[in-house]
């Protein structure tokens, strides 16, 4: 292989290349459900754009989150979860259907989510279970009918223009669950505050006492405080699987790239993942390396309900009932596709130890638009001009400070690495599933994506 070669002739060493037939990618493990009853109250509480490290749990000096710290305590905290793609409508795809965004179609905030996959509304409501969304996101309204697909339930009903103040919300979720509490229900709450501009109305802001980003963690945290002080209001606390995870996180400049739907480090894609339930073995912390889309499986199996063969990722229920520390899969995977302004498809792959980054060209054919290839699966190569490479060893460099191609890398791990995105690609590329939904952006649609700061994506 290209890349190969390019490594050994940097290091001065010979690289076996990669053959050019790919195993397949290991089989998904066939789960054992225990013989508790089906957990059919769920609730999956995502905030957008939420840094794992701007919690006290994951080890922010600051108190910013003392309401989330003291609950993590009670559940299982897993230290090294990680999204599938850097920004909003991708990563939630991903989590709702569990398909990698090149199998959902969610490419871009822009692209369209996939008909006919069976998401985990979907499945709820299929069983007779009541469901509901809130969600003051409008990346995710702008799909029609997108991710309200399987909801009962769904607020704001109409199209948002601008980020909307989970405060201003949270009276429909209480009401909602005052109407459910008695019977089985799925609830998403998808909390936005944390993103840019601002919150309206942010009194840690307003006081002074916490600024900026942290201001906004602060103001997740107590919206968590009063969502556990309902359920122990309603009697149900003890009833509930509660899921509290994110998007993506936020960079400030660590690569010299502020944000989040550009950067394919471990500021953004490292997201805090906590889950609790009743009679769950595992309280405390795990530093297993998991995926956001295996709390697909996972929500799944602890309901007992029918989890499609096709499904990626794997239940995490082994772990959280002590039957095994870890996962069978040694790999997580992460995309960022079509970066318009660098004409680069943004790639990695992680073991537990190495993180490998591929970014690599793409071209805009004659006579197609860039828009054009939202709908049009990304197609791309390790062995074409252009590519560049990096690797990190983050067990010893966390912040992705060292880049190894240049400084020491072992070529076995990069050839492995390669490999295993190499096998990716091909099965992700060759899923068929789902029917491609049309796109159309209107200017209105621009003009909110633009105020979100996601520019011509």
């Amino acid at each position: 292989m290209r890349v190969g070669k390019l490594l050994g002739a940097v290091l001065g060493i010979t690289v076996v290349g990669v053959a050019a037939t790919f195993i397949a990618l290991p089989s998904q493990p066939t789960e054992v459900r225990g013989a508790r009853a089906p957990l059919r109250k769920v609730i999956l509480v995502t905030i957008d754009t939420l840094r794992a490290d701007r919690l006290g749990t994951y080890g922010y000096p600051k108190d910013t989150s003392p309401n989330i710290d003291a609950w993590a305590k009670k559940a299982l905290v897993f230290e090294r979860a990680t999204v599938p793609a850097p920004w909003t409508a991708p990563s939630m795809a991903s989590l709702i259907t569990g398909r990698y965004p090149a199998e959902t179609g969610v490419y871009t905030n822009r692209s369209g989510l996939k008909s006919n996959l069976s998401s985990l509304a979907e499945t709820f409501s299929a069983a007779g279970v009541a469901t509901a969304w809130f969600n003051t996101n409008p990346v995710l309204m702008l799909q029609r009918p997108g991710f309200r697909v399987g909801f009962d339930h769904f607020e704001p009903s109409g199209k948002l223009a601008a980020k909307l103040p989970y405060s201003q919300l949270e009276p429909a979720v209480f009401a909602w669950l005052d109407e459910h509490a008695n019977q089985d229900f799925f609830l998403w709450i998808h909390n936005m505050d944390p993103h840019s501009p601002p919150t309206e109305g942010n009194p840690f802001h307003e006081s002074r006492e916490f600024l900026g980003y942290e201001g906004e963690v602060r103001l997740v945290d107590l919206s968590m405080r009063r969502l556990l002080d309902k359920l122990q209001a309603l009697g149900i606390a003890d009833q509930v699987v509660l899921v509290f995870t994110a998007d993506h996180g936020e960079a400030f400049s660590e690569h010299q790239l502020p944000g989040h739907q550009n950067v394919i480090y471990d500021e953004v894609l490292h997201v805090p993942l906590i889950v609790q339930y009743p009679g769950m073995a595992n309280i405390g912390r795990t530093d297993e390396p998991v995926e956001l889309l295996d709390l697909y499986r996972t929500i799944l199996d602890l309901a007992d309900l029918p989890i499609p063969a096709d499904a990626r990722g794997e239940s995490l229920v082994p772990i959280l009932e002590s039957r095994a520390q870890r996962r069978s899969s040694d790999y997580a995977f992460h995309s960022r596709y079509y970066l318009e302004h660098l004409g680069q498809h943004h790639l990695a792959v992680r073991n537990r130890d190495y993180k490998l980054i591929a970014k690599v060209p793409y071209d805009v054919p004659e006579g197609k638009r860039h828009g054009h290839l939202l709908r049009e699966k990304p197609q791309w190569a390790l062995d074409q001009p252009g590519l560049t490479l990096e690797l990190y060893k983050y067990s010893e460099d966390p912040r992705e400070t060292k880049n190894l191609i240049f400084n020491g890398g072992d070529p076995a791990v990069v050839e492995e690495l390669e490999r295993s995105l190499l096998e990716w690609r091909d099965s992700v590329l060759g899923s068929n599933v789902g029917k491609t939904e049309e796109r159309v952006i209107d200017e209105s649609t621009k003009e909110t994506l633009r105020k979100l700061g996601y520019g011509g994506d």
